[in-house]
């Protein structure tokens, strides 16, 4: 028997803020294929309380943000290339008020692996 197939997440499903002005870039050049993108734009909407984060996909970003509230931590950046997409670059937050998690990438290496 086949799952039901998951539906994607949309902006709309939650309140979130913006990415702040204090912020840091991260470039890299990690390709994803049609196969992978597709659960990449799927995005994840939380269905319990340990689940920390909403993240849905519009105009070639990811954007995440953390569901009690709202506050966008990352931004992933995606180019079309040829049959894939290319993430780019990542903006992380660093504004200590919104969020202090230990989980902050120093590099693009913690995204997809």
């Amino acid at each position: 028997m086949n799952p039901a197939p998951q539906k994607t997440v949309k902006r709309g499903a939650l309140k979130p803020h913006p990415l702040p002005k204090l912020r840091s870039l991260i470039r890299t050049e990690q390709e994803f294929n049609a196969e992978e993108m597709a659960r990449i734009k799927r995005g994840f909407i939380p269905e319990a309380m340990e689940d920390k984060w909403f993240i849905y996909f519009s105009r070639n970003r990811l954007r995440f943000h953390r569901s009690w509230t709202g506050f966008c931590v990352y931004v992933a950046h995606f180019k079309p290339r040829q049959d894939n997409f290319v993430l780019s670059l990542i903006e992380a937050n660093r504004d200590a008020e919104q969020y202090t998690g230990k989980e902050m990438p120093a590099t693009n290496k913690w995204f997809f692996t």
